[in-house]
């Protein structure tokens, strides 16, 4: 239809154009072109009128303007789609074209969206791509840090960073990115300390945005100062283990969501590449590892070709050897035959040795036996004078001279015994087996107890006694004390006995030469004895070195002695590392010069297991802590020290070390440690008078004690209390049941008593005795009950109260005597009335394999059970601590105790007689072993015996064998008392049925201790 209107204005615009050139041509005829003019004009009316009806209606099928909507075809063409329309309904074409923009903006939307998610993946891989190759390469951990923290800050556009690696079981920082440390900032974290340890430990990504106060500044140039207002704090793992940490900081813009998710895959990748890389450094230590060993092997390979290319040589050198030897041979059979001969003679000889051996043997015998008997005999007066000499010193109603008098008399007495022990010990003096006991020795000490104890001898004879201690000497000299102080008093006393007028000196110097010996003269010390009295020949100034030898023979008649001293006195300067030296002339006095160093060192032995010293133990004092356990050994052999030590830290035990018992009780007392192991065998004081004091002082009494014994000796140590008794012969599983049961006995906080009793009051009574907050007790009413009870349960303890069921609870002792898991449990047996024949015999047929107490009070079974269950006294309430005070009261303990002494010599009797009897102690006596027996069967209620050894008719081994043969004597205490002091008299008189054993002279002190031990049931 369009195309139809264009051609008919066409052909009429044409016909117009033709109409209007014929009026201009034929112009002549005005009608004619009045008549065309008008048709033109009305022909152009007609077609304007047409064109503007065919107009609107392509205007309305347009919907608008078409330069309006060619103006929106331009803008949608160069891309603009945010137009604004008409409000009003639009209609054709311009419609269809806002439909068409409408449609392409949102399409063009969706497509934006997709090619901008398209790009965040692609920013995501290529940052993943990037980071992969950072980490690649077998990179170490801190190069890996620092290569990632630096990547990563960058590509997220942050400003700081820092990386944690967890190391030692701690965060630290290890790498970092324009990061500035700050000394209030901690550069490691443990987990869940602060916001980096939290997200460790809860492997979970943490965001904080803060404000600048709550910041330091840790982002600095010369030009800039910045704080990070927006952190994120991601965590790191590898197979759900975190490995560490990295921080993000942002100064201005929070991150955006894209690069959180960036960094959050990127952790993945980073646990993966650090774990990889512990892995190589691991690796690389175990290559390292194996390279030395490879090189050490091949070093080994070469010394092994080397050795093998000298057996080569000696090989070879060996086959001329035995071409030698061949040749050898020969010679050898020819000269067999000399042998043969000779080997005759040998044996001739060697018959006659063993003869001469024997012989020496016997005489040997002899000497021991005579060194015995004179020592019994020196010790039996001494004994009663030393302890008289005490009393006496002791006596208040004495005045200073007299008291003074009395000690003199006690300290010379100590001397004659220290001669005694020499006599005793010189077959070790010879054979150079003489112990010394190093020490720090004030000379001016040494000086002061010399002038007291010979000032008023030098008096009485009216000579002068001069003393000369020069300046130019060191204050303390390192040597045994007693084996100088025996020399210098011998050498004085010696002085004073062969001179009658003039002077004796004592002089001490810097010596300016050292004859004959190695010593240097500036680190030595001359002690100098010089006299004015008759001085020995030349010819004898050697012999009288010799042992019995003096000057003259008649000189020991005249001026008495044994000629021992200076032989012994030389000894023991040369083992002093010195030497005793004279110059005398006869008529004109002698000079005894002992030079020694000034700073004895140890010597090792010689031929001895005891090789090893105390400071070459080192024990853990000095690192104990509270939660630390701990042991305290009390032994004297280092070397058996050394295996429980070891044993002892093997079982997570600390330790400390003593090797005496007074050392021991020390630190006891001091550290309160967790256990003891206590030798039996101690020197100056043994294992059971230790045991005792441990047991008698509350704030010791309750730690376990495990005894240790070369001797089995189980049932006296369990019944002072001890946890066990180990005997050194079981070998070293014997110790580790030891260290077992320590560690079984700590581990075991509540403590089972089971008590059999029948009477209702007295049971309550004792339960409410023994029961407290780390004691349970199980109460049985019947004999059937309590077996019941033992077979279900192990008890630390039983307490049996002898009138169960009609008096029958002492049924219990048999099962508890067959069966050896309960023989290891104490049984205390209660009995309020005196015990019949039968029942005694009955306890002590138990008795030697069970641990039996037997007591009669509450205030006793109080004691023993707290004894048994190994109870800090300090924890039981006031009334109970009283009573226990009351029981353990020295006094109380001996206070009307009735003792026999059996001895034959009046003197020993009166001195221990009046010992005893300041003390309360009720006294017997018997002067030989028939009349012990017959006053044990008159006395009846004697409590404890002293025996000596060495008696006419019947001694103290016959006689404490006797009294053992009769059942009511078992459990009497008896303690043997000798002067012989031989080797192996000990083990003789235990046999022989002692309890214990002392030698003479008697200290008293230790007497009433060891009694008070035996007397303690």
């Amino acid at each position: 239809m369009k195309l139809k209107m264009k051609l008919l204005i066409v052909f009429l615009s044409v016909v117009t154009i033709i109409i209007v050139a014929a009026i201009f041509g034929k112009s002549e005829t005005n009608s004619l072109y009045t008549v065309l003019l008008s048709l033109a004009i009305l022909l152009n009316f007609i077609i304007a009128s047409i064109a503007i009806y065919y107009n609107r209606e392509i205007m309305r099928e347009l919907g608008g303007e078409p330069a309006t909507i060619a103006q929106i075809t331009q803008e949608v063409a160069a891309g603009n789609f945010d137009l604004e329309f008409d409000k009003e309904s639009p209609t054709g074409i311009y419609a269809a074209v806002q439909m068409m923009v409408q449609n392409q903006k949102s399409m063009n939307d969706e497509i934006y969206k997709q090619m901008e998610e398209i790009g965040q993946q692609d920013w995501l891989k290529t940052g993943l791509g990037l980071l992969n190759d950072q980490m690649s390469g077998g990179l170490d951990s801190v190069t890996l840090s620092k290569n990632i923290i630096s990547f990563l800050t960058t590509y997220v556009e942050a400003q700081v960073g820092v990386f944690y690696l967890l190391q030692s079981d701690n965060l630290k920082v290890i790498a970092s990115y324009g990061y500035i440390a700050n000394k209030n900032i901690p550069q490691q974290f443990e987990f869940g300390e602060g916001i980096v340890g939290q997200a460790a430990l809860e492997n979970k990504t943490f965001s904080r945005t803060q404000m600048p106060e709550e910041s330091s500044i840790i982002i600095q140039s010369c030009m800039t100062m910045v704080i990070p207002q927006h952190v994120l704090i991601i965590p790191f793992s590898y197979a759900n283990v975190v490995k560490g940490v990295i921080e993000i900081g942002y100064s201005h813009e929070m991150p955006t969501s894209l690069q959180q998710n960036f960094l959050e895959q990127a952790m993945q990748s980073i646990g993966v590449a650090v774990n990889a890389a512990e892995s190589r450094t691991q690796m690389q230590e175990v290559l390292a590892q194996s390279r030395r060993q490879t090189e050490e092997l091949q070093i080994q390979s070469e010394e092994l070709q080397t050795q093998q290319e000298e057996l080569r040589q000696l090989n070879e050198e060996m086959e001329e050897r035995n071409h030698e030897l061949e040749q050898q041979g020969n010679e050898i059979r020819e000269k067999n035959v000399v042998l043969l001969n000779q080997q005759n003679k040998m044996k001739e000889a060697q018959v006659a040795l063993e003869t001469k051996a024997n012989e020496l043997e016997l005489a040997n015998q002899y000497k021991s036996d005579f060194l015995a008997n004179v020592s019994h005999e020196l010790r039996t007066p001494l004994n009663s004078m030393l302890m008289l000499a005490q009393i006496l010193a002791d006596d208040s109603s004495l005045n200073d001279k007299e008291v003074k008098q009395a000690q003199t008399i006690h300290s010379a007495g100590s001397d004659l015994l220290q001669l005694i022990n020499e006599i005793l010990d010189l077959s070790k003096v010879e054979a150079g087996k003489m112990e010394l006991q190093l020490e720090d020795v004030s000379l001016r000490g040494l000086v002061d107890k010399i002038e007291e104890k010979l000032r008023h001898i030098a008096d009485d004879k009216g000579l002068a006694f001069h003393i000369t201690l020069e300046k130019n000497l060191p204050p303390l000299l390192r040597t045994d004390g007693q084996r100088l102080q025996q020399i210098i008093n011998n050498l004085l006393s010696n002085a004073f006995k062969f001179t009658s007028e003039g002077e004796v000196k004592l002089t001490i110097q810097r010596p300016s030469s050292v004859p004959l010996m190695d010593l240097e003269a500036a680190h030595t010390i001359a002690i100098s004895v010089a006299d004015t009295g008759i001085g020995i020949h030349e010819d004898k100034q050697q012999h009288i070195f010799e042992a019995f030898r003096q000057a003259e023979g008649s000189t020991s008649r005249h001026y008495g002695g044994t000629g021992l001293g200076l032989s012994i006195s030389r000894r023991l300067a040369q083992l002093l590392g010195g030497d005793l030296h004279l110059h005398s002339e006869e008529g004109k006095g002698s000079t005894f010069t002992v030079y020694l160093p000034d700073n004895l060192q140890p010597t090792p032995k010689v031929e001895t297991t005891k090789t090893t010293t105390y400071a070459a133990i080192l024990d853990d004092r000095a690192n104990l802590k509270p939660e630390d356990q701990f042991v305290l050994i009390v032994e004297d052999d280092p070397i058996f020290t050394q295996l429980l030590t070891a044993l002892a830290r093997e079982n997570q035990f600390k330790c400390l070390i003593a090797d005496n018992g007074e050392t021991g009780l020390q630190l006891a007392e001091q550290y309160k440690p967790n256990a003891i192991l206590l030798d039996v065998i101690l020197p100056q004081m043994d294992g059971w008078t230790v045991m005792e004091r441990l047991k008698d002082n509350p704030d010791t009494r309750h730690i376990p004690v495990h005894f240790i014994s070369g001797a089995e000796n189980t049932r006296d140590a369990k019944k002072m209390g001890a946890l066990g008794f180990w005997p050194k012969n079981t070998g070293i599983e014997g110790l580790t049941e030891a260290f077992n049961e320590i560690k079984g006995f700590l581990a075991k906080r509540l403590k089972e008593v089971l008590l059999i009793v029948e009477q209702e009051e007295q049971k309550q009574q004792m339960v409410d005795l023994i029961e407290e907050l780390e004691v349970q007790v199980t109460v049985a009413t019947t004999v059937a009950e309590g077996l019941e009870q033992m077979e279900n349960s192990l008890f630390d303890c039983i307490i049996i109260d002898v009138d169960v069921e009609q008096q029958a609870g002492l049924k219990l002792l048999e099962p508890l005597y067959n069966n050896d898991r309960l023989t290891k449990v104490p049984v205390i047996a209660y009995a309020t009335r005196h015990l019949s024949n039968f029942e005694e015999i009955l306890l002590l047929q138990y008795a030697d394999k069970i641990t039996l107490k037997t007591v009669s009070s509450l205030e006793r079974l109080l004691d023993e059970s707290t004894l048994f269950l190994h109870q800090d006294e300090s924890r039981l309430s006031e009334e109970k601590q009283q009573m226990l005070q009351k029981v353990h009261d020295k006094g109380t303990i001996l206070k009307n105790k009735k003792v026999l002494i059996v001895d034959d010599d009046i003197r020993n009797t009166f001195a221990l007689t009046t010992v005893l009897e300041e003390n309360n102690l009720e006294v017997v006596v018997g002067i030989n072993g028939k009349e012990a027996l017959a006053l044990l069967d008159e006395e009846a209620d004697i409590d404890i015996v002293l025996m000596d050894i060495m008696m006419p008719e019947m001694d103290g081994y016959e006689t404490m064998q006797k009294i053992r043969e009769q059942p009511q004597y078992q459990n009497l205490p008896i303690i043997a008392l000798t002067a012989k002091a031989m080797a192996g008299d000990r083990a003789k008189c235990i046999e022989a049925g002692a309890n214990d054993y002392l030698s003479k002279p008697i200290v008293s002190e230790k007497l009433l201790s060891l009694m008070r031990v035996w007397l303690y049931q």
